[in-house]
């Protein structure tokens, strides 16, 4: 979201929130899985991406400043449509128009072609006529939520992973673990195919020489816990 100072009160994103959401829409990490905090008065309050390297910062200013060269991460349970910009130069936040294309946005908002006052999924207001706004793809997606841990440890019914129908996908697997304190190798998911992992998302519970909390996706069904790992899991079975 650009031109603002920070996010409307009913959409700003918490600091503890501030991590995984930042990463969903394409932010990066400093340092693999540190969240660049301070104070600042020249940037927008809140959580923001930084213009010229992505990384995920959030200012505890209250006040903040115009946030046109950085991108605000806002909640998106509440986000209205804006932006009157027919030729933005700037990669578009959620809700945030007029775009022609998905390249238009942040990754992995997409462009939604609209005609006149059409709603946009996950966002409210009617907007300008005729113009298109990004938007996230899954508007229902809430990390606190829909996921909790399912401690795997020998025996266990579940070692194998998540039952039937409440494994999360690869593709949301890296910004929901990270909102569990997970963390991430050289700001990479750690997919591999192994035999002593539960099958799916998971964040390593073992500590051999630090305490890594790396988030691992194993894509062999087979896999059973050896113990060192916790899986992540929807709350609610979904429907495939």
């Amino acid at each position: 979201m650009h031109g603002l100072a920070k996010c409307p009160l009913d959409s700003a994103t918490s600091k503890d929130d501030c991590l995984a959401a930042g990463y969903s829409v394409g932010g990066s990490l400093q340092n693999n899985n540190e969240l660049v905090e301070g104070s600042w008065g020249d940037k927008p309050s809140g959580c923001f991406l930084s213009e010229d390297d992505n990384v995920i910062h959030y200012n505890s200013d209250p006040i903040g400043a115009d946030g046109d060269n950085n991108v605000l991460v806002c909640d998106r349970t509440h986000p209205t449509l804006h932006g009157d910009d027919l030729n933005p130069t700037q990669l578009l936040g959620q809700c945030e128009g007029d775009c022609d294309n998905d390249s238009d946005c942040v990754q992995p908002l997409v462009c939604y072609q609209r005609e006149g006052n059409e709603l946009v999924p996950g966002c409210e207001g009617s907007g300008i006529s005729n113009f298109d706004y990004c938007t996230n793809p899954d508007p229902e997606y809430h990390y606190e939520d829909q996921y909790t841990f399912l401690q795997n440890t020998i025996p266990n019914t579940f070692s194998q992973g998540c039952p039937y129908s409440m494994d999360i996908t690869y593709e949301k697997c890296a910004a929901a673990a990270l909102s569990f304190g997970g963390k991430l190798v050289t700001n990479a998911l750690t997919v591999g195919s192994w035999g002593h992992l539960p099958f799916g998302c998971s964040i390593e519970t073992v500590t051999p020489t630090w305490d890594r909390k790396m988030i691992h996706y194993n894509t062999n069904i087979n896999g059973m816990n050896n113990g060192g790992y916790d899986s992540l899991c929807h709350k609610l079975p979904v429907r495939k």
